[in-house]
């Protein structure tokens, strides 16, 4: 699999707030708090595969503690 084509891709869509490697996974962040998981995920598919990745699914996922220590580590060293 191509890992780092899949994360490049992941954060050059538009409303990318994070995109973070876990092991094999990629958790993916969307800045925009208005439109339901689904949707976001089939606009990820699509532009994921326009960047020429097919083989990759998706699913939206609860955000778990790892989610939250990056986010904070991020903040941390924004400030």
């Amino acid at each position: 699999s191509n890992v780092l084509g899949l994360l490049g891709a992941l954060r050059s869509f538009p409303h990318a707030a994070a995109v973070w490697p876990f092991g094999e996974a990629l958790h993916y962040t969307d800045a925009r708090r208005d439109l339901a998981p689904e949707l976001i995920a089939r606009e990820l598919a699509a532009h994921v595969q326009s960047a020429g990745l097919s083989e990759v699914s998706m699913a939206p996922i609860a955000a778990s503690i790892e989610d939250a220590f990056m986010w904070y580590m991020n903040q941390a060293r924004a400030a």
